[in-house]
């Protein structure tokens, strides 16, 4: 179900919307009401994630966020999910590189029993060994299939070079090759490390009052333990200038390339989101698009972005090219990027994306899940609640002198970590 924001929820600001709220049991979390549907959104997320997996077994957090909806309290998998189903309840878990995210939507008339099996989820979990032994065969299956995805190998051999020693080197997924040793009593551990009220962040958006929500977030979270693990380090990036290759049979090759970033929280990261998409980030106007596709035919398409976070700020970038081809794209690459610092961004290039990145940013915002998404990640990254509304405004004010600043910053010396899967042609 999709659920369009109502007119007066677009044109006002949201921080002036926003309800922070605190349950009797000591929850806190955002709400946003919007009555025009009788429905419900609700995000959140424990801290931790996949940067909890134990040493040598990478996929446990993920193992764990797809038991989180098998066998429940004296409930068996089948019998958990028929009571989501004729409530229309829709409850979903999914493992990243520092969150364990959950999502929860329900018609306003079911927030009562909603809440008491998101409850049940989070905090009486049954691990029955037959649902592990399922979920883990599935988990397996996928991350063999993977193996051959050139996309996949060339971002697991980049994560695992630019973050060597922090548990961001190790695939949020897991890996095939030792998914084999994560049993069950580690995804039970796990749980015990990561799901506590001290690592949740909430955030809701639809037809509920905020005494209602408060006694529904007490329903869901109350029962479970105050404190939880440490948060996680930030993580250095590191190797910049090396270039690896991972052999693959596959016709064409993949190539992910990348170097630190400014932080979320850096006064210039608004200036960087211009440059990026002056660079790569513009899907048909990029410098990189326009060199590597339109006038070389090197590549169906080529993306970059900023994947920048309170513990990691790295600008990574994408794209897929022939075998006998893939080296003759890293040069027009390694060319934009210096021809990036020694001629700066013109200033139609910087109006061009600022309108661009300001427009765009309205039409993400188009539905309940896409506002409580954003609300969530500004909540986690520690943003003000005003980030929603002052997003365009910081755009705006990007000049082209802020944005030469940012290059130099952003691109430095233009060195690069490459991470090439396939099976290129010779250098």
């Amino acid at each position: 179900m999709t659920i369009f924001i109502t007119p007066s929820l677009a044109t006002t600001t949201y921080a002036s919307r926003l309800q922070r709220v605190k349950s009797p049991g000591g929850i806190e979390a955002w709400l946003l009401e919007d009555h025009t549907l009788p429905v419900l959104w609700t995000s959140f997320c424990f801290r931790g994630g996949a940067a909890f997996d134990p040493e040598g077994k990478p996929g446990a957090a993920a193992l764990l966020g797809s038991m989180l909806t098998e066998s429940v309290g004296d409930l068996n998998a089948g019998g958990f999910q028929r009571r989501l189903d004729e409530k229309a309840i829709h409850l979903s878990f999914r493992v990243g590189r520092e969150t364990l995210h959950g999502s929860l939507r329900t018609l306003t008339q079911n927030v009562d029993e909603a809440f008491d099996l998101l409850g049940m989820a989070v905090s009486d979990p049954a691990f029955q060994q037959l649902d592990f032994e399922r979920t883990h065969a599935r988990h397996a299956a996928s991350l063999r299939m993977g193996m051959a995805q050139p996309d996949r190998v060339a971002q697991q051999v980049f994560d695992a070079i630019a973050f060597a020693g922090h548990p961001f080197s190790r695939p949020a997924s897991g890996c095939y090759e030792t998914i084999g040793s994560v049993e069950l009593s580690d995804v039970v551990a796990l749980h015990s490390r990561m799901i506590a009220r001290h690592n949740l962040e909430i955030v809701a958006v639809g037809a509920l009052g905020a005494d209602a929500f408060v006694a529904a977030l007490d329903r869901a979270f109350s029962q479970l333990p105050v404190s939880a693990e440490a948060s996680v380090l930030p993580a250095p990036f590191l190797s910049l200038g090396e270039e690896v290759l991972t052999h693959l049979d596959s016709p064409q090759s993949t190539m992910i390339f990348g170097r630190p970033c400014i932080s979320v929280d850096d006064p210039d990261f608004m200036a960087a989101k211009v440059v990026n998409h002056c660079l790569g980030g513009g899907t048909f106007s990029s410098r990189l698009f326009t060199e590597l596709r339109e006038k070389r035919g090197l590549c169906y398409s080529i993306q970059t972005g900023l994947d920048a976070t309170r513990n990691v700020s790295r600008l990574i970038g994408y794209t897929s090219t022939r075998n006998d081809r893939l080296y003759e794209a890293l040069d027009v690459i390694r060319s934009e990027f210096a021809h990036l610092v020694s001629n700066k961004i013109s200033a139609e290039e910087v109006e061009m994306a600022k309108s661009y990145l300001m427009g765009s940013f309205a039409l993400q915002l188009d539905t309940s899940s896409a506002i409580a998404e954003t609300l969530l990640s500004t909540k986690v990254e520690g943003l003000q609640s005003d980030f929603i509304d002052e997003r365009n405004a910081r755009i705006a004010s990007v000049t082209r002198d802020t944005v030469a600043d940012a290059v130099d910053r952003l691109i430095g010396d233009g060195a690069l970590l490459v991470s090439i899967a396939g099976n290129p042609a010779t250098h």
